[in-house]
């Protein structure tokens, strides 16, 4: 979709208005009070706002039950929260490289399941987030085996990624959209 907005004369009429319009094709995914585009992420110098948003949303090819349960933020802290839970056969795999289990959960449609590395240790993710690499993860990937009889818990899941893209496009040769010279008509 590609909407044209004048930022130079009503820059934070602008943010509101493609903040709404972001709610509304995400089906109103954000929380109330929830910005898409910070207040001063858009102003009167802005030349273009770049926009993607992806919702994955699937069902998984067998269904969990909904349970309460603990969720460790820290080796300190647990709270709380909603879990799906579910027992039967998954891949799995034991990286003692990584110090994680690997656990597949598939989705209904065969060619798509969620891969989630779960860290030995309470406190392990930072020390998970410093090692792991794409080959070994993809090494990871390919041990997976099933296993009968697991059962697995896991936390309700809702991912958001903000990503600033201008580097990225400015590598790309495309700086001039960036320039007080660019032409977007």
């Amino acid at each position: 979709m590609l909407d044209r907005r004048d930022f130079s004369q009503s820059a934070e009429q602008c943010r509101l208005t493609m903040d709404a319009l972001v709610r509304s094709l995400t089906s109103f995914l954000f929380k109330p009070g929830q910005e898409v585009f910070p207040r001063g992420s858009v102003d009167e110098n802005s030349l273009l706002v770049f926009l993607s948003s992806i919702r994955l949303e699937g069902t998984w090819r067998y269904s969990f039950r909904l349970v309460n349960g603990d969720f460790h933020e820290t080796s300190e802290a647990t709270v709380s929260v909603g879990m799906m839970r579910q027992r039967g056969t998954f891949r799995m795999y034991e990286s003692t490289e990584l110090e994680v289990t690997v656990l597949e959960v598939p989705y209904k449609n065969r060619d798509v399941s969620l891969v989630i590395l779960l860290p030995a240790r309470v406190d392990g993710l930072t020390s998970l987030e410093k090692r792991v690499t794409a080959s070994k993860l993809l090494h990871c990937v390919s041990r997976l085996e099933e296993r009968p009889k697991v059962t697995v818990c896991l936390p309700l899941l809702r991912l958001r990624q903000v990503t600033d893209l201008s580097p990225v496009l400015i590598a790309m040769g495309l700086g001039s959209l960036f320039t007080e010279g660019a032409n977007f008509r």
